[in-house]
């Protein structure tokens, strides 16, 4: 969870290989506000940055640390938690789609464990 119109910045270097609306009427889920999420492959594989606003476009090459979106408000009702947040997800190399997942977890999903125990706290 974070404030809205909290920066989203890139946890890696690589480019955008889709943008595309994640949440909301367009994208299939009128119970919540709309959003759209990034697609970017780096290193690791591709990392999906969801319910956000995008500031970058297909194609787009990024870097580390680099902005690629604000977080803004995904649910419509009130439910006494806070109504956004970030989506963040690893795929394996190649992903090229996200859908809702509820029962079975897609195969290109990385367990992200061993890339957060090898991430550098901030400010260091």
């Amino acid at each position: 969870y974070c404030p809205e119109g909290t920066p989203v910045m890139a946890v890696e270097d690589g480019v955008v290989v889709l943008r595309q609306d994640f949440t909301g009427e367009k994208a299939g889920s009128p119970w919540w506000h709309d959003t759209e999420a990034l697609l970017i492959e780096g290193e690791s594989g591709v990392v999906v940055y969801g319910e956000i606003a995008a500031v970058l476009k297909m194609g787009d090459r990024v870097q580390a640390g680099q902005e690629v979106g604000k977080i803004v408000q995904v649910l419509k009702e009130d439910k006494g938690r806070p109504m956004s947040m970030l989506h963040l997800e690893l795929h394996v190399h190649g992903t090229r789609d996200t859908y809702e997942w509820k029962d079975s977890r897609p195969s290109s999903l990385h367990d992200p464990t061993m890339f957060l125990q090898m991430a550098v706290p901030c400010g260091s």
